[in-house]
């Protein structure tokens, strides 16, 4: 009688050397990723929002195309003397008197920005030839430097400019938007 224990080795060799390997082959390498297409060229009709309305690139700022409504009566100065920042004035304003706006922090170019740097004068004006007297309502102590309390009309039409006398000498020259 054969014992088992003598057996089984050589059976074990035998089956181990008849059958194929038992390691599993490693899986096929996945084929290459196909190219990257190369981005479209950019459209020449602007983005449209959801809802169909164009959309502002992002990271601009917003650009005013038209002019204002008040554009015959707003004076733009971009700076003058201590004051490095924009001021505009609407005069006659729709109620008769002055507008003075403080563009105190505009918005740096190529940014998109919430407005919040601007303070507005609102005041009265009585003229004598061409000297301005003007005076606020609201004068209260606000950011940036104080409104013009005088000014002087120079020139006519499109050529007129209101200017701004002040305390050393220097003069700011306020010219019609656009001009």
């Amino acid at each position: 009688m054969l014992h088992l224990s003598k057996v089984l080795p050589v059976l074990m060799l035998a089956w181990a050397s008849a059958c194929p390997s038992t390691t599993t082959p490693a899986p096929p390498e996945p084929p290459p990723a196909p190219p990257l297409s190369p981005l479209p060229p950019p459209s020449a009709a602007p983005a449209q929002d959801i809802d169909g309305v164009p959309a502002e690139p992002v990271g601009r700022p917003a650009r005013r195309e038209e002019p204002p409504a008040d554009a015959a009566r707003r004076y733009v100065d971009n700076g003058c003397g201590a004051r490095k920042y924009p001021r505009h004035i609407v005069w006659p304003n729709d109620n008769g008197g002055i507008t003075v706006e403080e563009r105190i922090a505009p918005c740096p170019p190529e940014a998109r920005c919430a407005w919040a740097g601007v303070v507005w004068h609102e005041g009265t004006v009585v003229q004598t030839g061409a000297q301005l007297a003007l005076s606020y309502a609201n004068n209260a102590k606000a950011q940036g430097e104080a409104p013009p309390t005088a000014l002087t009309v120079e020139g006519e039409g499109d050529a007129r400019v209101l200017v701004e006398t002040l305390a050393d000498g220097t003069r700011c020259a306020f010219k019609l938007y656009g001009k």
